[in-house]
Parts: C-alpha cells; sequence; structure tokens
C-alpha cells in the first residue's frame, strides 16, 4: 500500500483506532470477536495492512471489499464463517 496518499486509508486507521478501543475495554473479560483482524486476514493467515506515520493498521482485505470499506458476498461469508467458528470455540 505504499505511494497512497493517507486519505485512502482514512477509514480503515478509524476502524483500527475503534478496534483497540474496544479490545481495550474488554481485556480480560468475555471473549470478544476481533472483527477487524479477521477483515484483514487473507484465507492463508496472513494480513493485509500498511504503515502510517509510524503506526501499524489493518486494512481491508481487498478480496472481501469492492469499495475498501463495505464487505462484498465473499467477505461476508468470511466473516460469518469465522464468526460462528469463534462462537463454537468460546461460547461451548
Amino acid at each position: 500500500m505504499a505511494g497512497r496518499d493517507a486519505w485512502e486509508f482514512h477509514d480503515n486507521i478509524k476502524r483500527n483506532e475503534f478496534n483497540k478501543l474496544l479490545l481495550a475495554e474488554y481485556k480480560g473479560k468475555e471473549p470478544v470477536f476481533d472483527i477487524a483482524r479477521f477483515e484483514a486476514t487473507t484465507p492463508d493467515g496472513s494480513t493485509i495492512g500498511f504503515q502510517y506515520k509510524g503506526e501499524e493498521y489493518f486494512a481491508v482485505n481487498p478480496e472481501y471489499s469492492e469499495d475498501g470499506g463495505h464487505l462484498n458476498v465473499i467477505g461476508r461469508k468470511r466473516i460469518a464463517e469465522n464468526f460462528l467458528l469463534f462462537l463454537i470455540n468460546e461460547l461451548l
């Protein structure tokens, strides 16, 4: 993602900031489904991300979204599958 302007990553930066707050709030409490991590994770397990001003950020996997912000059919299916696995593993 190098060479792109910061405005292109604004939504991902905001998504990451919210995610950090959420994870911090629930650290040590109930299990939390880290949707941002799953949105950034490829089928092989690697994550998509970028650096901006010395910070690391997740980015929505381009395979899961046409516009970088809203999940497409593939993305919705992938997140739903991971959410179901999360529920099975964490709550049973």
